[in-house]
């Protein structure tokens, strides 16, 4: 069935892809961090999980169907979340509904991302990202830590597109957002600020 229940409870059959040793052997070094072997549980779980960013301004509710829930607060025009569970299809309005968590201060809720006729409220985000507004590259995570770097930060100009290397996460000291990414132009990386402690986004998803 197509409802919020559908689904669970059916065994579907786990498919299996195996890849030649030397695609994974070229593909592997491209996912570790700079200067790492090896690939962390904790980041081969970033790179795994499902990101959407929002097209058309939404609400944020507590449940997940859209009658006896409450808003949380709205989803902005370009906010990035992370999907954490879904998508249900919403049985009395049709809709399609997932469960994400904001990444611009953490809000977890419900939130539609295809409405019952048909407009699209979110979509999955790629992993390219444009400049919006001036910034650095900078080898450590956190912005001060780069201070003393001996190597001189890359700057970013407006236009620029990177690839995500890893997701955003809070820098704890400035309650910015920070993201690995690598800048397409000369392959430079490292961590820029994708919302900057006044919640103003310094990148958009492509």
């Amino acid at each position: 069935g197509e409802g919020e229940g559908g689904g669970e409870g059916v065994a579907r059959p786990v498919e299996t892809v195996q890849l030649p040793a030397e695609d994974l052997a070229e593909a592997f070094p491209g996912l570790c961090a700079e200067g790492e072997a090896s690939l962390s549980e904790e980041r081969f779980a970033l790179l795994l999980a499902l990101h959407m960013v929002v097209v058309k301004e939404s609400a944020l509710t507590d449940g997940a169907g859209v009658k006896g829930s409450s808003t949380l607060r709205r989803l902005e025009l370009d906010e990035l979340v992370e999907v954490t569970r879904g998508p249900l299809r919403e049985c009395s309005a049709g809709m399609l509904r997932v469960r994400v968590r904001a990444l611009r201060d953490g809000a977890e809720g419900w939130v539609t991302t295809v409405g019952n006729a048909g407009t699209v409220f979110l979509r999955e985000s790629s992993r390219r990202f444009r400049v919006l507004r001036e910034g650095e590259v900078t080898e450590a995570f956190e912005p001060d830590g780069a201070a003393g770097s001996e190597e001189a930060a890359r700057r970013l100009k407006p236009g620029e597109e990177l690839e995500v290397q890893e997701w955003p996460r809070r820098e704890p000291a400035s309650g910015s957002l920070r993201m690995r990414v690598r800048a397409a132009e000369d392959g430079a990386a490292g961590w820029v600020t994708f919302v900057d402690s006044q919640g103003a986004a310094l990148l958009k998803a492509l």
